[in-house]
């Protein structure tokens, strides 16, 4: 396990695989947050779960931008052996930080957060072989 090299991964199989999890992870997770919601008593926490639930089923409508910015870029880094833990993260972060701006009307250092735990995932799945 390194925190800078990792790479090259082969085939395409693998990236499609990894992208689309990267993309849609937040589905599954939202509606088990949403769920948690509406079990628990009214309260600000059920209300909070119920709204990161929404969030979380809504991003992949939002993180289009995060993965066109990103995926190629993971792809190069990987070819070449560099897209490491350390390099992932910060992909992600300057990605969701970028999306952020672009797309406007958002916390940034959520979206960073977002765009950071994303190329984590991505670069988790492409080292499952």
């Amino acid at each position: 396990m390194s925190l800078l090299r990792f790479g090259p991964v082969d085939g395409w199989q693998p990236w499609l695989l990894a992208v689309a999890l990267c993309w849609f992870w937040s589905v599954p997770v939202g509606f088990g947050l949403m769920l948690i919601g509406w079990l628990l008593p009214t309260s600000e926490v059920a209300l909070t779960l119920l709204l990161f639930g929404w969030v979380g089923v809504f991003a992949p409508v939002y993180s289009w931008l995060g993965v066109l910015l990103t995926a190629p870029v993971a792809w190069l880094l990987a070819r070449y052996g560099w897209f490491g833990w350390l390099p992932a993260a910060l992909l992600g972060g300057a990605a969701g930080l970028i999306a952020a701006k672009v797309i406007g009307g958002m916390e940034d250092g959520f979206v960073a957060g977002f765009g950071l735990l994303s190329l984590l995932l991505l670069r988790a799945a492409l080292s499952v072989r």
